[in-house]
């Protein structure tokens, strides 16, 4: 999940992009899509260009993406 909004083009993806992104159950992928809001990874946002308020969207928050880019350069450094 944290991977696929990193490489989003317009770093905003709606919910079911970021769930569509796992090979877990969406229940599953939905736990674990509160967990990384709620340790400040992932963050609610507003799409800059829609106005519907059903649909719900994400982004990488900067410490989210500080702390992924950490973990990407450890795995090319090993």
């Amino acid at each position: 999940m944290l991977l696929h909004a990193y490489v989003s083009p317009n770093s905003v993806m709606m919910t079911k992009e970021l769930l569509n992104a796992t090979s877990v159950p969406q229940t599953t992928a939905f736990r674990w899509l509160q967990y990384l809001e709620q340790e400040g990874y992932l963050e609610k946002a507003e799409h800059p260009s829609l106005t519907d308020n059903r649909a719900t969207f994400y982004r990488l928050t900067p410490d989210g993406r500080v702390s992924l880019e950490r973990v990407l350069e450890d795995m090319l450094r090993e």
